[in-house]
C-alpha cells in the first residue's frame, strides 16, 4: 500500500469531520476499494472518483460562469468557499482530484479583504459539503468579526452543509439559490477497523506506543469501550460548539437551533429560510446588485485571531433588508442566554 493511501487512512480515521454524511460514505467507499488491493491508473482513479461523485465540487459550473458574466465592482470582494474543507490540503486533495479548499488559506484571504479600506462588502460564493473540523471555528469567528465592520454576504449555490454552514453562519446575511440545500449540523468520525481484512491476507501489524491512549483509534484494532467513550466526548463537545456558534450567528438560542434545524438533516432553501437558517432565497445576479450598492466605510482593523468578545461596531450596510439589519444589530448586542 502506498504511503499516500496510508496517510489518507490515518487522516480519515483520526479526524473529526463536519461533513454531509453522503460525502463521507462515498469517500470511504473509494478507500475500501483501495484497501482491498485494487490498483488503478490515474485515468481509472479519476473515473472512479467521478462515478462515486467524489469530485467534491472542484468547480461551480453555474456559479463560475455567472461570476465571469457579471463581474463585481472594485469595492466588492468576491470569494469562493468551494469544495471539501481541509485545514491544510494534502492527501485528501490528491484523493479527490484537487477539489478541496484550504480553510487556513481562505482565512488568510478573508483577513486581507477585511482590512482593505477599499472593500465595502465581501460576497462569498458557497458550494461545499463541509469537511474537517480543524480551522472551521476560526473561520466562523473571522467571518463574524468581519461582519461587524463590513457587509459579509454568503451566497449558497448548491450546498452549504455542516462545516461550510458552520463557517458562514456568522455572516451579515446568508442568501441561497432556489435549488440549494443547507444544513447538516452535526459531527461525524468514522473508525475503520481493518484488522480482520489484514488477517485474511496474512498481514499482522505490530503497533508500539508510549501512553495508554496513544493508539486507541488505530485502524488495526477494534475500538475499546474506553476509546468509544473518549471519542464520543470529543464529538459531543465539538457539536455543542457548532450549535452555539450557529445560535449566536443566527440570533437564536441553542435550543431553537437544535429543535428547528440542528439535528443533522439537510433543508431546501425555502425550508432553511422558513426556520431562520438563511435570510433569503434569491439569484446570484440580484444578490450581487444589492451588495454592489454598499460603499466603503471607516472601520477598525479585523484581528485574524479574535477573542470571543463581540462589541458592536457601527457600519453602514447599504443593500440589506430590514430583517437582516435587525438580526445583525441583535447579533452585535447579545450573546446566547445562559451560554
Amino acid at each position: 500500500m502506498s504511503d499516500d493511501y496510508q496517510s489518507l487512512i490515518h487522516v480519515v480515521s483520526n479526524s473529526l469531520w463536519a461533513i454531509e454524511a453522503g460525502a463521507a460514505s462515498r469517500m470511504l467507499a473509494v478507500l475500501e476499494r483501495r484497501l482491498r488491493g485494487i490498483r488503478l491508473s490515474a485515468d481509472e482513479r479519476q473515473e472512479l472518483i467521478e462515478v462515486a461523485n467524489l469530485q467534491f465540487y472542484s468547480a461551480l459550473p453555474m456559479g463560475r460562469d455567472t461570476v465571469e458574466q457579471a463581474p463585481a465592482p472594485s469595492h466588492v470582494q468576491v470569494m469562493k468557499l468551494v469544495g471539501t474543507m481541509r485545514n491544510r490540503l494534502g492527501a485528501m486533495e490528491e484523493s479527490s482530484g484537487g477539489g478541496g479548499i484550504s480553510t487556513t488559506r481562505f482565512c488568510d484571504q478573508l483577513h486581507a479583504a477585511a482590512n482593505n479600506p477599499g472593500i465595502a462588502s465581501i460576497l462569498i460564493l458557497v458550494d461545499s459539503p463541509g469537511g474537517e473540523v480543524n480551522s472551521t471555528p476560526e473561520l466562523h469567528q473571522l467571518i463574524a468579526d468581519t461582519a461587524r465592520a463590513k457587509n459579509v454576504t454568503c451566497f449558497v449555490q448548491g450546498t452549504a452543509a455542516s462545516a461550510a454552514y458552520w463557517a458562514i453562519s456568522g455572516a451579515t446575511e446568508i442568501v441561497a439559490s432556489k435549488s440549494s440545500e443547507i444544513g447538516s449540523i452535526g459531527v461525524i468520525c468514522v473508525h475503520e477497523d481493518v484488522s480482520q481484512m489484514l488477517k485474511r491476507v496474512g498481514i499482522s501489524p505490530t503497533v508500539m506506543t508510549a501512553g495508554p491512549r496513544k493508539a486507541e483509534l488505530s485502524p488495526f484494532q477494534p475500538l475499546t469501550v474506553d476509546a468509544k467513550r473518549n471519542l464520543q466526548t470529543r464529538i459531543d463537545a465539538v457539536y455543542r460548539d457548532f450549535v452555539r456558534d450557529v445560535a449566536i450567528g443566527r440570533n437564536k438560542s441553542m435550543a431553537e437551533v437544535e429543535a428547528s434545524f440542528g439535528s443533522g438533516g439537510m433543508l431546501s432553501a425555502a425550508q432553511a429560510k422558513g426556520v431562520g437558517a438563511i435570510d433569503r432565497v434569491d439569484s446570484w445576479q440580484s444578490t450581487l446588485q444589492r451588495v454592489a450598492r454598499t460603499r466603503p466605510v471607516q472601520s477598525t482593523a479585523i484581528r485574524q485571531r479574535a477573542t470571543t468578545d463581540r462589541p458592536a461596531i457601527a457600519a453602514t450596510r447599504g443593500g440589506m433588508d430590514l430583517a437582516a439589519r435587525k438580526r445583525r444589530a441583535a447579533f452585535n448586542a447579545r450573546r446566547i442566554p445562559g451560554a
